[in-house]
């Protein structure tokens, strides 16, 4: 089915979010109600985008395979979502025989918690055990880990998992491993589980963690083995058999050699050596019996054959000499180091056969493996039919001699990057088979494994992109090798991981046939209505249209890439014809001919650049309602960081505001920069220009007034002069901070007529950014920023003080000016707003979370994580009152909301980007939670003369969105949810007046009288 022949309505929790906010004495309680998500359109690639990387695989006794790793964000695995966070997360995966995925879950973690499942095993009873790494500064379980042992490693930080057969996840725990290559995890028939560590030490002094211990199907640690004399330093092997026998494998202290003859600069330290060593564990945790590999090795893995069997790979940690091949004494032959060596011992610990690499040249009596540089055992495991299975990492050649004779190839020597191989052994130990090496070349991963009969399943766990089977764009995380097809390893397993993002930047409303304009960038592939659209350079604008249910009517790419961290759209306003302007930046070549249509974006700027132009250059263009770009202009600005803003008339002239520098070239001085108000006609031809004042203000937000007055907003980046109609402004450079620290810039906002004429100018404050500005009814102003430092103090009566609310992280401000430029109130929000919408009644939705009384907060906390990202949304009155906070629990992972728009009915459409690691962008429509009708109980004063206040008293009147005074609408302000403030039109006749409110698609007669004197 199309992305686009439906819209999907939100069905399910994704997100929960939690609001700071407190009430202020005396408002209005807010509505604990959940609004009605109408319809969610994403705008995004095919699939959402992450990444995926798996380490491990187990197989249950129904021939299921179950998958563990990390992951982020979220990502198609075979036809399943497995949805997550922008930070790394532990998953399982469970896939039918045929590879099939039926389910997939994440680890529930805190959101800054990082982990990754390193281990899987199944039980008897279909339950699925997982151990992996946590990350200890980031960590969800609230648990002392004591101090770290001397040398310790990250590594030391570890959990344990079970789940069910259906993927709910039924307990975690914290776990502590001695120094090792990675957790293990197995387990039982009889549904126990067994680690190679253990429980966290409590009381003095702090043990060191257990060499293993097994837990209850409930979670209850049941025994742990203390490391000691003659055990393993680390056990980085573990397999356990159905009965519950216990098997570690590790290394062990070994006398180390003579030392090297001295050297000029000194003599050096020799190198301590390790012997393997196997050692058995009955079901309750005493020791049974050990067993020690000859060769000096480093232990990698064990597996239980179906005998009873225990097989052995290692690695030789140096150069020897072996008189053994096979269990016969044959001639001497030369092992190399960093060359596998395979060992079979019996169920009391007898050596029954060994198998390894030897180095090429040397001469056998018999089939033999080969190799002439690394080639180094991973994981071993044993099928139901005794064939030993193991993954190695091949670099440079080996050859397989015998009935099956191979030539073998991999890994890349330049860099020292092995690729995945896998060799097989009949149950006597001799060498029958290899699969991938020449053709697939794939890297090295994990390579943890499960053999079955006469087949093997392997993990290949980074996640880089294989072009393998035709499935250039997907991750390949597991394969399959058959014995007797020599080199092939089939593909089993698809994860998609998206391959491309898109956020749409800004909305708006398209007049009289209904539906909704959009503007934003995108990445690689976005599908379309009618096909689909192709950012091939880089990053391309993006314009859409979208009917009012959601629909989306068409998607238009403006063929023009520029840089990838270079954001693209800046503002987007509609005409009353439905046609868009759109102010953004890029940076694009003229010596790049057009790839793209007459009418694209790219087309109309090539001809416009200045001849070998490769700068960034803010633009400004026009978008006609079939998509295609009309005309659009290059704005000459120095700062390639600086984005103009525009604004539209009805009659499709615009208006714009940015600084352009000015060079005297005669002196060839740095040039200078003039602030200029542009007025341009609806073909975008240059109708009227005013120099504003002399400087460079950077961050414009523009706003048109009542009264065709205008409003600007911005950064004073150097100094700033301003020609008024009280005489000239000047706002100095602020001082370099002292302790040297980010350099502060001063917030200006200017008040003027149509024709550039500046009224006024105040400053705003140097500790924040404006983000947006809105004009409200009798020349006031709503006004969003940013916060830029741990503390501000805004110019309110009295003065209101805010701090940041934890370290690192940004926090919003929300206020409103009178007509003069004065701070009328100032409120702190959680998050910045870059998003507010005005709506009938002087009330204002704002998509953030408000705090409380603004007054001085207490110093940031610096031990605590900063919180996740969250939507809230608020409704505030004129006098910054919240009407109404909602926490959308229905909400896909929005984190950023770039545009908000309140609808003729009341609803609101949302727009901007999903969660961060989802790579898309969404519109929505959001329903505020239903809510008895406005009630107007009281009309005061019942008598008055036109042009006075009327107030209206009742319950639920903020929601009333228009009040008619016969039939005509008047002006009004919602002072609360009990009371709403109506001039009286001056032109009202006199007599009997009717009075209905109206609220969404309700009208409400007010059932009092009322006259006009």
């Amino acid at each position: 089915m199309s992305l686009f022949s439906t819209v999907r309505p939100v069905r399910s929790c994704f997100l929960l979010f939690f609001l700071l906010s407190r009430v202020l004495p005396g408002q209005a309680q807010t509505v604990p109600a959940s609004p009605t998500w109408q319809w969610v359109q994403p705008l995004r690639p095919p699939t959402l985008g992450g990444s995926f990387r798996a380490e491990a695989v187990a197989r249950d006794r129904h021939g299921d395979y179950y998958l563990t790793g990390s992951f982020e964000g979220t990502v198609l695995v075979g036809d399943v979502w497995l949805r997550g966070r922008a930070q790394e997360q532990a998953f399982v995966v469970r896939l039918g025989p045929d590879g099939r995925c039926r389910w997939a879950s994440a680890l529930p973690t805190s959101t800054n918690r990082l982990s990754a499942g390193q281990s899987i095993a199944v039980d008897g009873t279909g339950h699925i055990w997982v151990s992996g790494s946590t990350d200890p500064d980031k960590t969800g379980l609230d648990v002392d880990w004591g101090p770290a042992p001397p040398g310790a490693r990250d590594s030391l930080y570890h959990f344990v998992a079970r789940l069910d057969s259906a993927g709910r996840w039924q307990w975690q725990h914290p776990v502590r491993l001695l120094p090792a290559l990675r957790s293990r995890v197995a387990a039982d028939a009889q549904g126990h589980g067994y680690l190679n560590g253990g429980p966290l030490a409590t009381g003095p002094g702090k043990a060191a963690p257990p060499l293993a211990s097994r837990l209850s199907a409930a979670g209850t640690w049941e025994w742990a083995l203390a490391t000691g004399p003659g055990r393993p330093l680390r056990s980085p092997a573990l397999a356990v058999s159905p009965a519950g026998a216990l098997y570690l494998g590790g290394p062990i202290p070994r006398p180390a050699p003579l030392p090297p003859r001295p050297k000029p600069q000194g003599p050096v330290a020799a190198t301590p050596l390790h012997k393997g060593l196997v050692l058995a564990l009955y079901p309750n945790g005493e020791p049974h019996w050990q067993a020690q590999v000859p060769e000096v090795t480093l232990m990698q893995s064990l597996s239980v054959g179906p005998a009873g069997e225990i097989l052995v790979a290692a690695n030789l940690e140096q150069p020897t000499v072996t008189r053994f091949y096979n269990g016969r004494r044959l001639l001497e032959s030369r092992l190399q180091s960093r060359q596998l060596l395979v060992t079979s011992l019996s169920s009391t610990g007898q050596r029954r056969w060994q198998a390894w690499a030897a180095a090429t040249g040397t001469h056998y009596a018999g089939p033999g493996l080969y190799a002439e540089s690394t080639l180094a055992a991973r994981e071993v495991s044993v099928g139901p039919d005794g064939q030993v299975w193991l993954s190695c990492a091949l670099l440079g050649s080996a050859t397989l001699s015998g009935v099956q004779p191979m030539s073998l190839s991999g890994g890349n020597l330049d860099h020292r990057r092995p690729s995945l191989l896998l060799v097989r052994l009949d149950a006597q130990g001799h060498w029958r088979g290899a699969s991938g090496g020449r053709s697939s070349e794939l890297k090295m991963g994990s390579g943890q494994l499960v053999a079955n009969a006469n087949s093997a399943i392997v993990v290949n766990g980074p996640a880089d992109p294989y072009s393998f089977a035709g499935q250039s764009e997907a991750t390949i995380p597991l394969f399959e090798a058959t014995a007797g097809q020599s080199d092939q390893l089939r593909p089993l397993l698809s994860v998609d991981c998206g391959t491309g993002e898109s956020t749409v930047s800004t909305l708006a409303p398209l007049p009289h046939a209904g539906g909704w304009l959009v503007a934003g960038s995108f990445a690689g592939q976005l599908p379309t209505p009618d096909g689909r659209l192709d950012a091939s350079s880089g990053h391309d604008v993006l314009t859409g249209q979208l009917a009012d249910n959601g629909t989306v009517r068409w998607l238009r790419a403006g063929g023009l890439p520029w840089q990838s961290d270079v954001p693209a759209i800046g503002t987007a306003v509609s005409d009353s014809s439905g046609r868009l302007l759109v102010t953004g930046r890029c940076r694009f070549s003229p010596e790049d001919a057009p790839a793209a249509s007459a009418n694209s974006l790219q087309a109309r700027l090539h001809s416009a650049l200045p001849r070998n132009h490769r700068e960034v250059m803010p633009f400004v263009g026009q978008v006609g309602r079939d998509g295609q770009w009309r005309w659009a202009h290059y704005l000459p600005n120095d700062y390639s960081d600086a984005i103009p803003d525009v604004a539209a008339a009805p009659d499709g002239r615009s208006w714009l505001a940015y600084s352009r520098p000015v060079r005297d070239t005669a002196s060839w001085s740095p040039p200078g920069f003039e602030v200029l108000f542009q007025q341009r006609d609806p073909e975008g031809r240059l109708t009227a220009e005013k120099v504003l004042g002399r400087g460079n203000l950077r961050n414009i937000r523009l706003a048109p007034g009542p009264g065709a007055a205008w409003y600007l907003a911005g950064e004073v980046a150097d100094s700033l002069v301003l020609t008024t109609a009280h005489g000239q402004v000047r706002f100095r450079p602020l001082p370099p901070p002292t302790p040297p620290q980010e350099q502060q810039h001063q917030q200006v906002l200017l008040k003027m007529a149509a024709s550039g004429r500046v009224a006024w100018a105040r400053p705003l404050g140097t500790s924040l950014t404006v983000q947006a500005l809105a004009a409200a009814p009798a020349g006031e102003l709503w006004l969003t920023a940013q916060l830029t430092t741990d503390s501000v103090t805004v110019p309110t009566q009295p003065p209101s003080k805010f701090k940041r609310l934890l370290q690192d992280r940004t926090c919003g401000l929300l206020g409103r000016l009178d007509s003069t430029g004065a701070w009328r109130w100032a409120r702190q929000g959680l998050d910045p707003a870059p998003a507010i919408a005005p709506a009938p009644g002087n009330q204002l939705f704002v998509a953030t979370a408000l705090v409380g009384e603004p007054s001085p907060l207490p110093p940031p906390d610096t031990t605590q994580p900063t919180p996740p990202g969250r939507l809230a949304i608020s409704q505030l009155s004129a006098r910054g009152q919240v009407l109404a906070e909602w926490d959308p629990e229905e909400a896909l992972h929005y984190q950023e909301v770039s545009a908000l728009r309140v609808a003729p009915n009341g609803d609101l459409l949302l727009a901007g980007a999903f969660s961060a690691n989802s790579h898309g962008g969404y519109v929505a429509r959001l329903q505020p939670p239903a809510r008895p009708a406005p009630v107007v109980q009281q009309l005061l004063p019942p008598r008055l003369a036109p042009g006075t206040t009327l107030e209206l008293q009742g319950t639920g009147l903020d929601q009333v969105q228009q009040v008619l005074l016969n039939e005509v609408a008047a002006d009004f302000e919602t002072v609360s949810a009990q009371l709403l403030r109506v001039r009286v039109p001056v032109g009202i006749p006199p007599g009997k007046v009717r009075v209905a409110v109206r609220a969404g698609t309700t009208s409400v007669t007010v059932p009092l009288t009322l006259r006009v004197r």
